[in-house]
This record gives structure tokens, C-alpha cells and sequence, in this order.
């Protein structure tokens, strides 16, 4: 995977403050707060509604079935298997999905969906790929670094949210995001590969601002 080695290895410095951000350490270390944490679901769970639209806005502008399949996939992968755990998190906060529409975005989630839905609208899917997924590459990235740094984090209370996005099952799902969007970025021209490795770095940098948001930090 050539060339998403090269996307990847542009943004490292943007995965690094990630990892260090405050809201992953606290979660790491177990010390973070009942009202950080049902922030970042609440957040998080506002955000996933937009991110959502843009898989819809890739099916909506896909040439091939395959193309279709593809993005319809991430969809069923997000919707169901990242929701489960979500789900439980606000129910444990006494919230359903119905109530998530009555709190308000923060800044750093209105920036990011921001960004996501002028990408989906403006680009064709290759834009739209390279702009969902900083958060699907970017978690692994966190969450795995986080559970080398504090294993005993799968001991604790939130295993459950760092399994999501280490497991086996998600290393596998990561790597064939990977092979999808290398083979795309090996059909185009450098012009274009340059650009859509431009859109990976913003989606990170929204990722990175999330994080910090999460965590209180400015």
C-alpha cells in the first residue's frame, strides 16, 4: 500500500497530539470524568448523524455497484457495529438518540461536520472517502497507542470502548479501507493524489480538534 503509507505518514504529527490528547489519557489512565465522558458521547453521537450523510452522498454519487457496495458497507459498519457500544453509554447517562437532538454542537463538532458536508457536496467519492476516513484510520491509531501505554485500560470500565477499535475484527476492517482507497490513489494522477491527501489532513485535524475539545483542552 504505497501510497497510503505516504497519506499516512503526512499526518503523523496530527496522530501523535492525538494520542497525547488529554480526553484519551484520562480515559487511559481511568481518571476521566463522568461529565467528560458523556460529552464526548453526546458529541460524538451529534457527529455521527453527519458522517453518516456522507456514505448516503457516496452510494447517492457512485458509478458502479461495486462502488456502491463498498461505501454501503462502511454505512452497515459504522451504523451498527461502533452504535452498539455507543448506545449502552447513553443509556447509562439516562439518554436515548431522541435526546441527542436537543443538545447543541460545540464548536469543534460543528467545524468538523462542516467540513465533511462541503467535502461530500463539492467532491466526487474519492474526496469523500479521503475525508471519512481520518476518523476510522485515526481511531485505530489512538486506541491502539492508548492500549499500549495503559493495558490495564481492558481491565477497567471502558474496555468495551477501547476493544472497538482494537480488536481483530476492526484491524481487518481498517486494512481493507486501506486497500480501497490505495488502489484508487494508484489510478489517478500526482496532481490528485496530492489533493486527496490534503482533504486526509483536514479530516485529521478536525479529528485532532475533537479530541481536544473532549478533553476541555483549547
Amino acid at each position: 500500500m504505497k501510497y497510503m503509507k505516504e497519506v499516512e505518514s503526512n499526518v503523523l504529527d496530527l496522530y501523535i497530539a492525538a494520542r497525547n490528547c488529554l480526553f484519551l489519557q484520562e480515559l487511559g489512565t481511568g481518571s476521566i470524568s463522568e461529565e467528560k465522558l458523556k460529552n464526548y458521547m453526546i458529541q460524538d453521537s451529534i457527529y455521527l448523524r453527519y458522517y453518516l450523510k456522507c456514505f448516503a452522498m457516496a452510494i447517492f454519487k457512485a458509478k458502479s455497484l461495486r462502488e456502491m457496495q463498498f461505501f454501503n458497507t462502511l454505512l452497515s459498519f459504522v451504523d451498527e457495529d461502533e452504535n452498539a457500544t455507543r448506545q449502552r453509554y447513553l443509556r447509562s447517562f439516562g439518554l436515548t438518540d431522541d435526546d441527542i437532538e436537543t443538545f447543541e454542537m460545540a464548536d469543534a463538532t460543528r467545524n468538523y461536520v462542516s467540513f465533511l458536508l462541503e467535502t461530500a457536496k463539492r467532491e466526487d467519492n474519492d474526496g469523500i472517502l479521503f475525508a471519512v476516513l481520518p476518523c476510522m484510520l485515526g481511531y485505530e491509531d489512538a486506541f491502539i497507542a492508548l492500549k499500549e501505554k495503559y493495558p490495564s485500560v481492558l481491565e477497567g470500565p471502558y474496555a468495551d470502548l477501547v476493544t472497538d477499535y482494537t480488536s481483530g475484527r476492526y484491524e481487518k476492517s481498517c486494512q481493507v479501507w486501506r486497500e480501497y482507497a490505495d488502489s484508487r490513489l494508484s489510478s489517478l494522477e500526482e496532481k490528485r493524489r496530492n489533493e486527496l491527501s490534503e482533504i486526509y489532513r483536514e479530516g485529521c485535524r478536525q479529528e485532532l480538534m475533537f479530541w481536544k475539545m473532549a478533553g476541555g483542552e483549547k
